[in-house]
């Protein structure tokens, strides 16, 4: 069977060799599709609808390897904590993301498995949480169910809903990562108050910032601005601690460190060293810690974010 691995995942396993700022704590794993995903969703790289190359996902290329070869350099290699399995849509892909776990635990790997998903039946969620999965993965991406229509996802807004409803019955309360990415047009107050939904449902939120990628339906719209995307990873933590009053700005710093499952930090999926959305590790953080300190005073002047979370 062949998938995609990030190249920062192969790199760390020896498979590739690049200069990584910092290294990838989980092993990122993606089906492999020759001509795509059949989702239509405008800014994936993925979706057949584009013509971007197929390698990238975001800003990352993941090239192919088999995953037996793959599985083999895991079983060497002590610096993870995870591992990430991220689905396509295309025949069948339910079960061959059963297939990719059961070969993973067939060679006594005993990471966490974290798996990213579409809508899918209840019996395919328990089926992944009866073979040691324990958090997943749900790409709404859009915040509103307008700008969910206008990007092309797949189903439909209240089928997204009811799914997330039905995943968090199954694997618990924040062990159901939601993906949103904010820079499609949406009001800052619309993605808080999404964000605010999700939460009193029980899930956690993985934070993305929008990435125009070449070949893709949206290249041509830009990335968020920086300090608009602090105010939602500021909105993201307090949600996540259940806090609605501002902390002491050297606290808020941990808000910019990459959001998702335990162990997760996605070096470099939406940035480039000189413009971080997302921090993958504390010395990062730690270096740029007086411009971050600026940038988090002028975000929170920008808007009244305590009314918002009330």
């Amino acid at each position: 069977m062949q998938v995609r691995a990030s190249i920062g995942t192969l790199s760390q396993l020896g498979i590739r060799k690049i200069a990584m700022l910092a290294e990838p704590t989980t092993v990122y794993i993606l089906q492999y599709a020759a001509n795509g995903c059949l989702a239509n969703c405008k800014f994936c790289p993925q979706s057949s609808i584009n013509n971007a190359s197929k390698e990238y996902v975001s800003r990352i290329p993941w090239p192919v390897i088999s995953l037996n070869d793959l599985i083999n350099r895991i079983k060497e290699q002590k610096s993870f904590t995870r591992i990430c399995i991220q689905s396509v849509v295309k025949p069948g892909f339910e079960k061959e993301i059963l297939e990719i776990i059961l070969k993973i635990r067939q060679h006594k790997i005993r990471l966490p498995i974290s798996i990213a998903l579409t809508p899918v039946e209840s019996s395919i969620l328990y089926a992944y949480k009866e073979n040691g999965v324990d958090y997943i993965g749900i790409g709404l991406d859009a915040a509103t169910p307008e700008i969910f229509h206008k990007i092309g996802k797949p189903y439909s807004w209240n089928r997204y809903m009811k799914f997330i409803d039905e995943a968090v019955k199954i694997f618990g309360k924040r062990k159901v990562v939601i993906h949103l990415i904010f820079g499609l047009g949406e009001k800052i107050e619309d993605f808080i108050n999404t964000m605010k939904i999700l939460y009193d449902k029980g899930c956690e939120i993985a934070l993305f910032a929008f990435t125009p990628v070449k070949g893709t339906h949206l290249y041509n719209l830009p990335q968020p601005k920086i300090l608009e995307y602090r105010i939602v990873q500021i909105a993201r933590f307090l949600l996540s601690k259940n806090a609605r009053e501002i902390p002491d700005i050297e606290f808020l710093l941990q808000a910019l460190l990459t959001s998702g499952c335990p162990g997760c930090n996605r070096p470099f999926y939406n940035e480039t060293p000189s413009k971080m959305y997302n921090y993958p590790s504390n010395e990062l953080l730690k270096k740029d810690r007086a411009k971050l300190i600026n940038e988090l005073s002028n975000a929170l002047k920008m808007i009244n974010l305590e009314k918002l979370l009330r």
